[in-house]
């Protein structure tokens, strides 16, 4: 379910807390908060604003990034590869690790760093999380701006801790001057914001007078329109039709394109319950650990005929009656003896061909009545003899397995030697010196093929410019009346055809919004528990409300968290201290942190060296621990009241909310930080009046850029019925344009109609999953689980 992450790289612990700017080494691109979206993290070229300016704040042995303008942290939603930072109110544990001089800021425990989307210096690019790597995006430069840290007087607990009572009073009254400064500065943003948002109103005012008056010139011009719309007759209507049709074809395309992005989230569902699925057949069948390396021969067990590299087509993997070539050589490694590549699947798709490759791919041996199931390591994909022909030159493709293993996918290894094949091939040379020979002979038949391009291009442009002539005779004899009658009919078509078609598409939202009606029960239910924003920091026993054994560090592993019977002990005791606008949960006995390993359902809860931020959701007078940010909660295992008893993250579903829910028993009022702050909540409060005016700022614009927009699109308007009214005076009559907006709509009709045909197949095709999920897991209901399996490179 996820493990703790150990990188090679060394961290950088000597960070001094402090204000920083953080930018892409690379590109030279500063980290900042959208000026648009207050949630939103790019990448900007560096300027004095104070939304690129980073709290670098202490957070256990590592780091969290507090916005200096917006007072957000900086964050990311799940654990999962290429997942998007955004800024949160709740914190992150960020490491910073030595590298060239700089640093590569991973996420606490995990392999995932911060990843500059594409390595891109524009101005708005995106940050992903991605594995550890030295890439260019990944590497990242500090430029420090001052020693201002945001922090809660971190100098007086440090003289707090040296007993120096003198020595904390100063630090103590220069921070509550720093404070007073601080609520001082506030104030005078809160003034600049109301006189902004105030300005902000009157240019509202102003707008909405101007959009009256553009509104009655419109008014006046449609008045003026509608008396001169008379001479364009039937063609006119026809040109009408054409532009509802690209309209409608506008629309369908957009709703293609979101029920694309809608099979493409169940198509990443789906490669997850696959991997899940191939651990349960590994499980089944066991895998073989002691086979020694040598060269095998591997044929299939019912029809005998052996696996080889095509003796004309050295990338070409088939099946051969046996005999002693080195071609039907392979090694544990599944390099060939002959040709010097190695057997390597195309894809993972189901049906991908088998062929010989220079790169090695991970097969598994799994036992199978003496001979062997091959399988793609973590994949649910085996070696598969094509229809089972023992024809020679057959081919190998993989498949899933369907229930029990049929003949087609059951293989014999022959030991021939004890030679696995690791030196290098003599005949490397060769191949390289008759690549290149080849290479000269396909420059030859290019430059041959240029010149016949060449002239193929000429004699084009002859025939075009006969075609052209053609065009203008049959053009001149056409009649307009013929032709607005077919263009006619062809509407009607298309007409009747749009009704088939929005059906169709009708009937495929349908399925669609079956499939997210589980996202709409867990919107709901998640909705239904407030947050409680309001408990006090102190010493805690978390325990389960159902079984009523409490949360604590085990005491053989200092990393481990379990459920126990309630006892006095300090490992049951957790220090609640505040974290952004959550809570974060600290062990008195062993300084470490309540975290989760990742942020998949039934990711284990373990004790971390890194902070992880938690929200208290009200539930009936107890409390749904909720993992900030995400539906995962904390679960104790099957809601069991053994001791020992281990404790995961899950969705909100409503089901087994017993298992979900925990009470708090407050022990005191110690909250692991001694130092209380008196003015904590008058900037708090301060904070959240910013934000409130910062909002009704933010609307105030978003409402002034639309009225402008709306003030666009009426000047739009008037420009347009002008040039109507233009046109109208000089009555065109147009009919082969008509014709040809037709033409172009029955194109744009057969595209749609490929389109839905596409979209079916793809439904078809995840359909034809799930109903593989629920074979396979009526499977494991009726056989018991395994061990995982051990692969090999072959």
């Amino acid at each position: 379910m996820g493990e703790i992450y150990l990188s090679q790289y060394t961290s950088d612990r000597n960070l001094e807390p402090g204000t920083y700017r953080v930018f892409n080494v690379r590109t030279g691109t500063a980290i900042q908060i959208s000026d648009h979206d207050p949630t939103k993290i790019v990448t900007w070229e560096r300027h004095d604003g104070k939304n690129q300016q980073w709290f670098l704040q202490r957070s256990g042995q590592g780091y969290q990034l507090r916005n200096r303008q917006h007072d957000a942290y900086l964050a990311v939603p799940s654990t999962d590869k290429h997942a998007l930072v955004y800024a949160s109110r709740y914190p992150t544990t960020w490491l910073f690790l030595k590298c060239k001089g700089h640093h590569i800021i991973q996420l606490a425990d995990k392999n995932r760093v911060f990843d500059l989307h594409n390595c891109a210096s524009h101005n708005g690019n995106e940050i992903h999380i991605w594995q550890m790597g030295e890439e260019p995006h990944k590497i990242w430069g500090l430029e420090r701006l001052g020693d201002d840290s945001g922090e809660e007087i971190p100098s007086a607990l440090l003289a707090v801790r040296k007993g120096d009572f003198e020595a904390k009073m100063e630090l103590v009254n220069k921070e509550l001057a720093e404070r007073q400064e601080k609520i001082a500065s506030q104030d005078r943003e809160l003034s600049q914001l109301r006189d902004e948002l105030s300005s902000a109103k009157g240019k509202l005012s102003e707008l909405h007078n101007l959009l009256y008056q553009r509104d009655e010139t419109i008014h006046q011009l449609q008045q003026d329109l509608k008396s001169k719309e008379e001479a364009l007759g039937h063609a006119y209507k026809m040109n009408e039709e054409s532009a509802n049709l690209r309209s409608q074809h506008k629309l369908m395309e957009s709703k293609f394109l979101q029920q694309q992005a809608e099979t493409a989230t169940l198509q990443s569902k789906m490669d997850r319950v696959e991997y899940l699925m191939s651990q349960i057949y590994q499980s089944q069948y066991p895998a073989d650990k002691a086979l020694e390396p040598g060269f095998y021969r591997i044929s299939n067990a019912r029809e005998g005929t052996a696996i080889q590299v095509s003796e004309h087509d050295p990338t070409q993997v088939i099946t051969w009656k046996r005999h002693d070539g080195e071609n039907q050589q392979v090694s544990a490694l599944n390099y060939n003896r002959f040709t010097a590549h190695i057997i390597k699947n195309k894809c993972t798709d189901n049906g991908a061909q088998i062929y010989a490759s220079r790169y090695p791919t991970t097969w598994v041996f799994l036992k199978y009545n003496g001979n062997y199931i091959i399988q793609l390591a973590d994949k649910n994909r085996v070696l598969d003899l094509h229809h089972g022909s023992g024809q020679n030159g057959n081919v190998i493709h993989i498949f899933d397995q369907n229930g029990s293993p049929i003949p087609h996918r059951i293989w014999k290894l022959e030991r021939l030697g004890n030679d696995a094949g690791n030196k290098e091939p003599p005949e490397a040379g060769e191949e390289t010196a008759n690549i290149n020979k080849e290479l000269l002979q396909m420059q030859d038949e290019l430059s041959s093929a240029k010149n016949e391009l060449s002239e193929l291009r000429s004699l084009l442009r002859q025939r075009d410019e006969t075609i052209r002539r053609l065009q203008q005779d049959v053009k001149s004899k056409e009649e307009a009346l013929n032709d607005a009658n077919k263009a006619n009919k062809e509407a009607a078509q298309l007409r009747n055809q749009h009704v088939l078609l929005e059906s169709k598409l009708s009937h495929q939202q349908m399925e669609t919004a079956g499939l997210q009606a589980k996202v709409d029960r867990i919107e709901y239910l998640i909705s239904q528990y407030p947050p409680d924003g309001d408990l006090e920091p102190g010493t805690y026993r978390i325990f389960n409300a159902l079984a009523g054994t409490a949360i604590q560090v085990s005491d053989h592993d200092p990393t481990k968290v379990v459920a126990w019977e309630q006892h006095d002990g300090e490992n049951q005791q957790w220090f609640l201290q505040r974290s952004g606008e959550g809570y974060q949960l600290q062990n008195r006995r062993h300084r470490a942190y309540l975290s989760v390993c990742n942020t998949d359902n039934h990711a284990l809860v373990y004790a971390s060296r890194y902070p992880t931020t938690w929200v208290f959701l009200k539930s009936s007078g107890n409390y749904i621990v909720q993992f900030a940010d995400r539906n995962r909660v904390l679960d104790l295992h099957n809601g069991l009241g053994t001791n020992g008893n281990e404790i995961h993250i899950w969705n909100v579903d409503g089901n087994n909310m017993a298992h979900r829910t925990w009470r708090l028993e407050r022990l005191s009022d110690d909250f692991g930080n001694k130092e209380l702050t008196g003015m904590q909540e008058e900037i708090v409060a301060k904070n959240e009046e910013i934000s409130r005016l910062q909002g009704e700022l933010s609307m105030a614009k978003q409402e002034l850029s639309e009225l402008h927009s709306l003030l666009y699109h009426r000047d739009e308007t008037i420009r347009q019925l002008q040039q109507d009214m233009k046109l109208k005076d000089e009555t065109p009559s147009h009919v082969h344009e008509a014709n040809e907006e037709s033409v172009r709509s029955r194109n744009q009709h057969s595209l749609s109609e490929s389109k839905l045909s596409q979209q079916q197949t793809e439904i078809a095709s995840l359909q034809a999953k799930m109903d593989r999920v629920e074979y396979l897991m009526s499977q494991m209901m009726s056989k018991p689980g395994g061990t995982s399996s051990t692969g090999a490179t072959i």
